[in-house]
C-alpha cells in the first residue's frame, strides 16, 4: 500500500511538471514533493514502528514489574 501511495504522488508530480507555467509554479511543485513524500514514508515507517514500539512497551511493562518485585528486597538490603 505504501508503495503505491508513493508512485501515485510521483505521477501526480509529474504531470504537474508537465503544466508547468513558470519557475515559481515549479518551485511550488518541488516544495510540495518534498512535503508529500517524508509524509508518505513516515507514515509507512509508523506501522513498522508502532508494531516495534508495542513488543518494546510490553517488554518494558515486564522488566518493570520484575524490578517492582525485586527492588523492596534490595532497599532492606541497604538499610
Amino acid at each position: 500500500m505504501g508503495v503505491t501511495i508513493d508512485l501515485l504522488d510521483y505521477s501526480l508530480i509529474s504531470l504537474e511538471f508537465n503544466n508547468v507555467d513558470g519557475i515559481g509554479a515549479a518551485i511550488a511543485t518541488c516544495l510540495m514533493y518534498a512535503m508529500v513524500g517524508p509524509l508518505t514514508s513516515l507514515y509507512i515507517g509508523n506501522t513498522v514502528g508502532n508494531s516495534l514500539f508495542s513488543i518494546g512497551e510490553a517488554k518494558t511493562s515486564q522488566f518493570m514489574a520484575y524490578g517492582a518485585s525485586h527492588l523492596p528486597k534490595f532497599g532492606k538490603k541497604d538499610k
